[in-house]
């Protein structure tokens, strides 16, 4: 849920630190939204997703971790 409208940044990374997908990196408006991740093309292991928004008045960052299995 984002608050304001705002640049939205929503990448993945492996162990390394290595950018493996981008999944979103636009301007989007205040609303609701869902990301579905295809992780057809990772190979199974632990990588960190971080999700940043920036907005006029509202700065928000966070990382998680995500493990693909087959």
């Amino acid at each position: 849920t984002l608050p304001e409208d705002g640049k939205v940044s929503l990448r993945v990374y492996n162990m390394l630190g290595e950018e493996v997908i981008i999944l979103t990196d636009e301007m989007l408006q205040a609303g609701d939204y869902s990301v579905t991740v295809h992780a057809n093309d990772l190979t199974p292991g632990t990588y960190f997703y971080s999700f940043r928004a920036v907005g006029e008045s509202t700065q928000f960052s966070q990382t998680h971790k995500m493990v693909v299995t087959r």
